[in-house]
């Protein structure tokens, strides 16, 4: 879609960052909660997902929608991990590859136009790991 959207004069579409950055895609700057008027990058991303409400009841289940923030990007979208319960120890090791993703991996998932959720986060998941 984003390569069509790159080769077709005056269309408009919706895609992810990473793809702005792999086709070089003009972007939407929005408004955001607080008023401000915000261009999407990863660090406006990282902004809002600093007031996302991301929590254990909910498996940390969550849209980071029309977050708080001044620098905010209101429009982020969220990737889960779904594990499922009779995998125990392929679980166990994927959960290891994501325990050095949150440690490692946010300069490479920078580069490919994703950004990493805010650290505090990332320790709730690993204890809600522990506990289950």
């Amino acid at each position: 879609m984003s390569k069509t959207i790159k080769n077709t004069p005056y269309s408009i579409g919706y895609t992810d960052y990473s793809s702005k950055i792999k086709y070089n895609l003009n972007v939407a700057t929005l408004k955001n909660r607080d008023g401000y008027w915000i261009a999407p990058t990863i660090e406006s991303a990282k902004q809002g997902a600093k007031s996302a409400n991301l929590n254990k009841e909910k498996d940390f289940y969550g849209m980071i929608i029309y977050p708080k923030g001044k620098k905010s990007y209101p429009l982020i979208a969220t990737t889960y991990i779904l594990l499922p319960d009779e995998n125990k120890d392929t679980n166990e090791d994927t959960i290891k590859f994501f325990k050095w993703a949150f440690n490692h991996g946010g300069k490479i998932a920078e580069s490919h136009g994703f950004a990493m959720l805010p650290r505090s986060t990332l320790k709730e998941i690993e204890l809600y790991w522990k506990e289950i």
